[in-house]
């Protein structure tokens, strides 16, 4: 599917999402180990955000997110992989001493790109790329050298997460991002229709066994910028 079609597909759905909420059960026959709290497979034992998985259906997990900080960067642009390649770049200087305190910090995952799409095929989105800060540092982040990186404070929150495997471009996570979003809406559930997350857990050298999602986050779900 060409990327114009695929943008349009997705905003049809997004624009579609309002409605009513619908409250989930804590607990389903088909939900697994449903309110247990583990390191997921898929970290390959790189720290990650914790959280919990609330209910799960064949299409999506509900998770609970504790609180968690986030260093961020914002590109607009055309070209996804540009500005994906240009935001990694910048935050991967910032934990490799490029802030006030000069230190190292640990890679983290996932590397989690916010996309804002553009009204059109032809226009620029907004793509917020992060780097999740590791729970030695949450207190007190370095601050970034460049003035183009923030830290980004989010209280708990919930998002829906649709998984999948391999080495996913633009239209894979584009066609993910719609097809969440078709499910949620036919499940009566309502979502921040503004926005969509790509959460990407592997370097480009793992082969095998790789972990890409795309998330939407529930109404409650808020955030603040330092």
């Amino acid at each position: 599917m060409a990327r114009a079609s695929v943008l349009v597909a997705v905003m049809a759905v997004l624009v579609s999402s309002v409605g009513g909420v619908r409250v989930l059960p804590s607990s389903s026959s088909s939900s697994g180990g449903l309110g247990i709290r583990a390191e997921p497979v898929f970290c390959h034992d790189i720290e990650c955000p914790h959280f919990e998985v609330v209910h799960k259906t064949d299409a999506y997990e509900v998770r609970s997110y504790d609180a968690t900080v986030w260093a961020t960067t914002l590109l607009k642009d055309v070209d996804w992989d540009k500005a994906e390649k240009s935001g990694f770049m910048r935050l991967f200087n910032y934990i490799s001493g490029e802030n006030e305190q000069a230190i190292k910090i640990p890679m983290t995952a996932p590397v989690r790109n916010q996309v804002a799409p553009g009204a059109g095929p032809f226009c620029a989105s907004s793509f917020n790329i992060s780097f999740y800060v590791p729970a030695a540092f949450q207190q007190s982040p370095p601050a970034p050298t460049d003035a183009t990186i923030s830290i980004r404070r989010e209280a708990a929150y919930t998002y829906y997460v649709a998984q999948g495997k391999g080495f996913w471009k633009e239209d894979d996570t584009e066609k993910a991002a719609a097809k969440l979003a078709e499910a949620l809406t036919a499940d009566g559930l309502t979502f921040d229709n503004s926005t969509w997350f790509f959460a990407g857990y592997d370097p480009p050298f793992r082969l095998i066994d790789r972990h890409n999602e795309v998330w939407f986050r529930a109404p409650s779900s808020v955030a603040t910028q330092t």
